[in-house]
């Protein structure tokens, strides 16, 4: 499941808004768009992970853990993509997986070079990417 597809379910079930209830999340794909979700709606992340799957990172997801405490946050992009505590532990899986998004992003300019249009945007955040090196 992807985080559009989570953050459509979120949306709609309002039990979820309990303190109590504990939320431990998977997103497949766009982890980042339900990392803006839940800081906009005011869940808190609690703890989070970047876990491989293979030998050779074939697969690296992101787990997160959040509770719903009414208070409304905001993430910059790195927060979003990679997740704040996922930052701030900064372990090897991490690092590998940020290695990755900026490849991506290295990826993404050079297409965008190619239609002469702006790259400013993923320039930034590979500036910013490269701090958690």
């Amino acid at each position: 499941m992807g985080g559009e597809l989570i953050v459509t379910i979120l949306d709609r079930a309002e039990w979820v808004r309990d303190e109590r209830i504990t939320l431990v999340l998977q997103p497949m794909t766009h982890a980042e768009i339900l990392s803006e979700y839940l800081a906009a709606n005011g869940f808190a992340v609690s703890d989070e992970r970047i876990v491989s799957v293979g030998e050779r990172d074939d697969r690296i997801y992101r787990l997160i853990k959040a509770s719903y405490d009414g208070k409304r946050r905001s993430i910059d992009k790195a927060e979003a993509l990679v997740g704040k505590i996922n930052l701030e532990r900064g372990d090897e899986v991490t690092k590998r997986y940020i290695s990755r998004l900026i490849a991506v992003l290295n990826t993404k300019i050079q297409g965008k070079e190619k239609a002469n249009l702006d790259t400013s945007e993923e320039r930034a955040l590979i500036s910013e990417l490269e701090k958690y090196l």
